[in-house]
């Protein structure tokens, strides 16, 4: 906890990506590294029982990078501008999470504009439903770029669960809440894991597919979740061990190893007993009860992702 806050000091000291005078590329930088490090700080405020606690150095530092991201991008809101896409996603993403982490409200709101019109005005359904898109990410024309565009596009599907619980569930404890007291709040997390996979899995389906293949899915639900528990066995303190955040990282690894053995659960369950070269010998069900759920859900999103490219 110590070095964390003593970084993030010396950053506030300097008055570090505070410059308006910035480039384009300068500007994006800035609130990718303002996103980084809110989802930092909340993250280790959960890890410690919200015992690690900011200066007001950094305070005020952070509260000014973000005036200076909402200077950046609130020119870009204008009806008359016609790119308003991924930059703008993110930098709300970036002021939601600097608001929950310093408890600055007008900022959780400030993020609610772009994701309120991001759903409105900019998503674009299958003609039966069973996908959407940004096309404003997809119209790119080059093949690099369009590549691009489909891994913005997915990292939006990937961002949206996280922030759309700010507008949603205002009352509910931040995401990065590092204990859980009920099944509800256990079954909670798994889904919305598995949710995050499918918005993934869908987008690199349409990205592939030229958005002509309709693809169906079926939205992960409670029952799923049981299953989940079910198949790893995973004790109590085990649970908590893991936090919500864990929690979520599991129900994604599953839901794409589910996608890459074409949903049969034997070849799921036979996907993480089976000894993997990555892992020196080690299973991902081993992993996963020694509570490295990371590596698991990074090789189970690529092998997942990569058979749609």
């Amino acid at each position: 906890m110590s070095c964390v806050g003593q970084g993030l000091d010396r950053w506030a000291d300097a008055g570090a990506l505070l410059d308006p005078d910035a480039s384009k590329t300068g500007i994006a930088e800035r609130k990718w590294a303002l996103a980084a490090i809110a989802a930092v700080v909340m993250q280790t405020q959960a890890l410690s029982n919200h015992r690690f606690e900011l200066s007001q150095a950094s305070r005020t530092w952070l509260a000014q990078l973000a005036q200076q991201v909402i200077a950046d991008h609130t020119p870009r809101r204008k009806a008359s501008f016609a790119h308003f896409n991924n930059h703008d996603y993110w930098a709300a993403w970036a002021i939601a999470a600097t608001g929950m982490a310093i408890g600055q409200q007008d900022h959780i709101d400030w993020a609610d504009v772009a994701l309120r019109r991001a759903l409105t005005e900019q998503v674009r359904y299958s003609a039966t439903g069973d996908y959407a898109y940004l096309p404003l990410g997809l119209a790119q024309d080059s093949p690099p770029d369009r590549r691009k565009a489909c891994e913005h596009t997915q990292s939006f599907g990937i961002s949206l669960h996280r922030v759309r619980e700010i507008p949603i569930e205002p009352s509910a404890a931040p995401p990065h809440s590092a204990g859980m007291n009920t099944h509800s709040q256990l079954v909670g997390a798994l889904v919305k894991g598995m949710r995050r996979a499918e918005s993934a899995r869908t987008a690199s389906i349409a990205y592939s597919a030229g958005l002509a293949e309709q693809t169906r899915i079926g939205f992960a639900t409670a029952d799923d979740a049981d299953k989940v528990l079910e198949m790893f066995a995973l004790e109590p303190a085990q649970i908590r061990e893991f936090g919500l955040i864990g929690v979520e990282e599991l129900g994604e690894a599953v839901c794409h190893a589910w996608s890459i053995n074409a949903g049969e659960l034997e070849r799921v369950v036979q996907w993480f007993r089976a000894p993997r070269v990555e892992f020196v010998g080690k299973h991902c069900s081993e992993l996963i009860r020694a509570g490295r759920i990371g590596p698991v859900l990074t090789m189970a999103r690529e092998h997942a992702l990569l058979r749609h490219r």
